[in-house]
């Protein structure tokens, strides 16, 4: 486990059936601190934690990942990265078994990186009709040159030139299929 930059950690707990049990503190502070309502204490507990994840490639990993750590009893840890429009975020994940077919996430920032903003990861953006496919976890973007951080695939992708920004799709680059594939292996 690598030394976080702060001392928060950001829980949140799934039963059996994959609904959000619990959230801790932390993780409310988070949400409020990334401008995201629609993930306070009152919006998730009770719901589906595949309600919150985008792409069918993410919540099928997720699956793998969870059922893997209920069966074989151990704890995953792995890296991801959670940007916002002007700030990369470098964190890591434990995913830990608990009791009764629980399972506990816990995630930590590991580091940080200031950058201009980058409009493209703005919610509140326009967006036309295109759409663009995004890691769901290391946040790379996919172009016709590969895989390349979000700065570079506006650059290359001439955003900064388009009336609405594409719409964002996820997926994942093989790095990081290869990664969590690893983790999921018996």
């Amino acid at each position: 486990m690598n030394e976080p930059i702060d001392g928060r950690v950001f829980i949140h707990t799934v039963d059996a059936s994959g609904s959000i049990t619990a959230v801790n503190d932390e993780w409310v502070e988070f949400a409020i601190e990334n401008e995201a309502p629609e993930l306070l204490r009152q919006s998730v507990v009770g719901h589906a934690i595949w309600d919150f994840m985008d792409g069918k490639e993410t919540r099928h990993i997720s699956r793998l990942l969870i059922d893997k750590v209920r069966t074989s009893g151990t704890a995953i840890t792995l890296p991801y990265r959670c940007d916002s429009p002007s700030l990369k975020r470098f964190m890591e994940m434990d995913i830990i078994p608990v009791e009764g077919g629980r399972v506990e996430f816990r995630s930590r920032i590991l580091r940080l990186e200031k950058r201009e903003p980058i409009e493209l990861l703005d919610i509140e953006a326009a967006r036309s009709e295109s759409f663009i496919t995004i890691c769901s976890w290391c946040r790379r973007t996919r172009t016709s040159k590969g895989w390349v951080e979000v700065d570079e695939a506006v650059r290359t992708l001439g955003l900064f030139s388009m009336d609405a920004l594409p719409q964002i799709t996820h997926g994942m680059c093989e790095d990081c299929a290869a990664l969590i594939s690893s983790k999921t292996k018996n």
